[in-house]
């Protein structure tokens, strides 16, 4: 006990020096309160996306039932990995939109013309699974709705390169305005007694609007989308450079909905809406480690350049810090995880309490991957991610195919658990071997 106390007390005393080297540093740099001021409007509409999205979402769970709800997460669950094939390319577009601000043209309009193919190849797919699937006309229906968001976010791209010219206020401005309106939408359909493909209309409506706001926002700057141009050498860097990123993103998403998908098609659509609320319960908290690894890493990083031995002890106590948070935040949510559901629902999804006590348990592991990720990147170790994310994705979808006809919806939760341990065992091993290959050529 004496020692973990010491670590502690140790991580406690690092972190408030992270902060305050981090603020200095940054302080002292041209440019840092642009860069703030801009940051500031991403994260300002990045916690308004997360309050709206969440409440508005429990207020339509509420409404809608597991059943309807459950039916609505699953046609969103079969897009979304076609979500990803039409914006694969936006990480590297962003990298080089900062790097070459001079090829905005070329580099927007091919990008442009990538979606354009993604989407129609993700239309097409989806038609073909359409007619291949014995499903009932609303599911078919809310399928095909969903699927309009594809060719909608063709115009995804001004969002990256607002981004990448530090133009966050306007980001923040189309977001934040759509979102509202969207609820607004979503808060009349519930009024009104409408039905579950109203609310899969409201998605649609949500991404016309973002597209409008950006097309808008961009002519505003004086500049013209006809002034796009697409360059087979452009297109050439933005797609091999982003086919680890798209290979992760993909296994990704298939690690994130794949429960959705083979619950409906092994147990019912109200199972997948009593998961899917469970999942919404504990994915909310992910915000904290996402915040403390962007506030501290700045400092970790640069005691890499300066003491090798102060970066390891940083990381190290890096995660402490975040196995404690995520513990005592599961604890918490595993004893008060009934009057939750209760307050909330006011008994609909008293079904979803032992899901969300084994759910929130992945906040755990998942607390960890995401520090574990910063941490690869520092070490240019970006590869090695990919190949976890993949590991993580194929044990995620064979332990749900083998544990739901088992245990159920609980099986779902227990598969994305053990998914999430192994991606970090996996990880951690990558990093091992490739070490030791790199002291062995040196």
């Amino acid at each position: 006990m004496g020692k973990l106390r010491e670590r502690i007390t140790g991580a406690t005393d690092d972190i408030v020096d992270f902060f305050v080297e981090t603020l200095t540093r940054a302080s002292s740099r041209a440019g840092f309160m642009r860069y703030t001021h801009n940051t500031g409007w991403l994260f300002a509409g990045g916690v308004i996306a997360l309050v709206f999205s969440f409440f508005i979402g429990l207020y339509v769970a509420r409404y809608l039932g597991p059943a309807d709800y459950g039916l609505l997460t699953y046609a969103a669950s079969v897009t979304s990995i076609f979500a990803i094939l039409v914006t694969f390319s936006q990480k590297i577009l962003n990298r080089e939109l900062v790097a070459h601000p001079e090829k905005r043209d070329a580099l927007l309009g091919t990008a442009f013309v990538l979606r354009v193919f993604a989407a129609i190849f993700s239309i097409t797919v989806i038609a073909i699974i359409l007619s291949n699937l014995e499903i009932d006309s609303l599911t078919g229906q809310l399928i095909i709705l969903y699927a309009l968001i594809l060719p909608l976010n063709l115009f995804g791209s001004i969002d990256i390169y607002f981004k990448s010219q530090v133009l966050g206020k306007r980001v923040f401005i189309v977001q934040t305005l759509s979102l509202v309106g969207v609820s607004i939408v979503k808060i009349i359909c519930i009024v009104l007694g409408l039905g579950v493909i109203y609310f899969a209309w409201a998605a649609v409506l949500y991404q016309l609007l973002i597209s409008i706001g950006f097309i808008i926002m961009y002519t505003r700057l004086g500049l013209s989308l006809f002034a796009w141009r697409y360059e087979s050498s452009a297109a050439k860097l933005l797609a091999i450079g982003s086919w680890p990123i798209l290979v992760a993103s993909i296994a990704a998403t298939i690690n994130t909905n794949i429960a959705n998908v083979i619950l409906k098609h092994m147990m019912d659509t109200a199972s997948v809406g009593l998961y899917a609320i469970a999942t919404k319960l504990s994915d909310v908290w992910y915000f904290i480690p996402v915040a403390i690894c962007t506030s501290l890493f700045p400092a970790i990083i640069n005691a890499k350049k300066t003491d090798v031995i102060v970066y390891k002890k940083r990381v190290r106590n890096l995660y402490i810090l975040l196995l404690l948070v995520s513990l005592f935040v599961a604890l918490c949510i595993t004893f008060f995880a009934g009057p939750i559901l209760h307050i909330i629902f006011g008994g609909m999804y008293d079904d979803a309490l032992g899901v969300l006590q084994i759910q929130i348990w992945r906040f755990v592991p998942y607390s960890i991957l995401i520090a574990l990720g910063h941490y690869l990147v520092a070490e240019d170790f970006i590869t090695i991610s990919m190949y976890g994310v993949v590991i993580g994705a194929v044990v995620s979808s064979v332990l749900t195919f083998s544990l739901i006809p088992l245990y159920g919806i609980p099986g779902a939760s227990i598969a994305s658990i053990v998914a999430v341990c192994v991606e970090i065992v996996a990880v951690l091993l990558f990093v091992s071997f490739k070490k030791r290959k790199e002291l062995i050529v040196s």
